[in-house]
């Protein structure tokens, strides 16, 4: 990451990352999946990356933990340069009982928990996706 894309410092970003994990009581070096350690870099990195370019901000409010996603490219036909992710819920992850494939996952996923359409997600691309994935990703293994 070079310094013009750095919107906040890397010890800011961790402790935003370490707030969202424990919070979820995520352990990252709990993947065991013979490549755990590459995967759990991998999405720590792409999370940090995202936090410290201002694209994802995790935040304590009166109904909990949420985390905002600041667009890149304005979203559902121009009208949409924000997205709020409430907490995560037994309904949000009931929601993927019938849903195949990973990344139909993540974007149902996102979506149930921002109230935004799948839609929205389908038509993201480049530096938005990439922040999007990398929260979906923390998401799917709380």
């Amino acid at each position: 990451m070079s310094d013009k894309d750095t919107i906040i410092s890397a010890e800011i970003a961790e402790e935003q990352f370490e707030l969202f994990t424990d919070f979820y009581q995520i352990a990252l070096t709990d993947l065991d999946d013979g490549d755990g350690e590459v995967v759990s870099t991998m999405i720590k990195n792409r999370f940090l990356r995202a936090l410290r370019a201002g694209r994802l901000e995790v935040k304590e409010t009166e109904d909990g933990l949420v985390v905002e996603q600041n667009l890149v490219v304005k979203a559902a036909g121009g009208n949409l340069d924000k997205i709020t992710y409430r907490q995560l819920n037994g309904a949000a992850r009931k929601s993927l009982r019938k849903v195949k494939g990973n990344y139909d996952q993540m974007y149902t996923l996102l979506a149930r928990l921002s109230g935004e359409s799948v839609a929205v997600y389908d038509k993201m691309s480049g530096k938005d996706l990439a922040a999007a994935e990398a929260l979906a990703m923390l998401f799917l293994i709380a």
